[in-house]
């Protein structure tokens, strides 16, 4: 067998198929992680794959539907493979594997028109690798690097429904393709037919996944500025404090120069450092940005009789962001003041504790 034999071999039919989707997975999935060791699951899962894209054949034949019902049989099998080699949702691995199967119908169909005017295995070859090469390229960065950018999160099954009604157009007119026997002159308009579908499969695809990207971000802002206002109304608050703090303070140090030539100050005296000690409750844990968080957080808890424990390593929390801080204690604490105002006063106590064991981190 030539090389030139070999190569149509491989990529014409089920020998095709199996090939080109395996190659549009790695396209879409090349984001995701692999379990570990790597080196033992990708090799183990690609070979699973080729083996059961082989074993595909000897399946009886069931008429007419018999190269549908293969395709779809490799296809379910590269989405379990695709879900037990690499750590990510079941939801964006049927997303994956949908835009993956819509692409290699679609590279198909546009590597067989421009290849349509040319004869023989070896100038036919010719035109369709490179042309199947040059749209995998292009959808590629339409499609698949811009999602490993952003790494949106799938949460609606609506996506995944989208996707896989996709798959099933497209193996619908796939089916007609193969089983028709239509000619040369009426198979061109039904594969430009599946081309466009292709294309509409995808854009809109990804386009409802944008749209829903979109308006997670718009969730996560109007949260943030919610809690913008509600921290501008706890800072508020803090600056009364301190104002009234002041004032007592100033009362007190009228006081005492009045009652200085008596010598009966001392009482007035630790009436003064009690106004002004909520300025000497530093808090030091080793993270500037948690100290900042709690030390806002005190003089509010403060004013409202809550006492905070601390049990806190600030440096074991180093390698979250600023903002990652702020958000996660702000929150954190607003909600245990928020459930503490409603006991007692002597039961008003938020203990927080952050500790290590192990490599996890409470």
């Amino acid at each position: 067998m030539s090389f030139i034999d070999f190569l149509w071999k491989a990529t014409r039919s089920l020998n095709g198929f199996v090939l080109q989707l395996f190659v549009c997975q790695l396209l879409f999935t090349l984001p995701a992680k692999p379990r570990r060791p790597a080196y033992v699951w990708v090799p183990l899962c690609a070979a699973a794959y080729f083996a059961a894209g082989w074993c595909v054949r000897y399946i009886p034949r069931v008429g007419s539907f018999t190269a549908s019902m293969y395709c779809l049989i490799v296809f379910a099998v590269s989405i379990g493979l695709q879900q037990l080699c690499f750590r990510q949702s079941f939801k964006r691995t049927l997303f994956n594997s949908s835009a993956a199967y819509i692409l290699q119908n679609l590279a198909l169909i546009v590597s067989e028109l421009c290849a349509a005017t040319v004869e023989g295995k070896g100038y036919i070859l010719l035109v369709q690798i490179p042309v199947t090469a040059a749209v995998y390229a292009l959808y590629y960065f339409l499609f698949a690097r811009r999602q490993s950018v952003k790494a949106h999160k799938i949460n609606s099954l609506v996506i995944v429904l989208i996707s896989l009604f996709s798959v099933l157009v497209s193996n619908v007119f796939f089916s007609l393709i193969v089983t028709r026997g239509f000619s040369q002159e009426q198979i061109l308009p039904v594969k430009f037919i599946l081309l466009v579908c292709c294309n509409l499969a995808l854009f809109f695809q990804f386009g409802v996944l944008v749209q829903a990207a979109l308006s997670d971000e718009k969730a996560i802002v109007e949260q943030l500025l919610a809690n913008e206002q509600k921290q501008h109304k706890i800072s508020q608050e803090n600056i009364d404090l301190i104002n009234i703090k002041c004032h007592d303070l100033k009362k007190q140090l009228g006081l005492i120069r009045k009652c200085a030539e008596n010598g009966d100050i001392e009482t007035l005296i630790s009436d003064a450092e009690n106004a002004v000690s909520v300025y000497d409750e530093s808090v030091d844990t080793g993270n500037a940005n948690l100290d900042l968080v709690l030390t806002e957080k005190q003089l509010y808890c403060q004013k409202n009789n809550i006492r905070i424990e601390l049990m806190t390593d600030g440096e074991k929390i180093g390698f979250l962001s600023p903002t990652d801080i702020y958000s996660l204690f702000g929150n954190a604490l607003d909600n245990a003041i928020e459930g503490v105002l409603d006991l007692p006063e002597e039961a008003r106590t938020i203990s927080i504790e952050i500790r290590q064991k192990g490599r996890l981190l409470s």
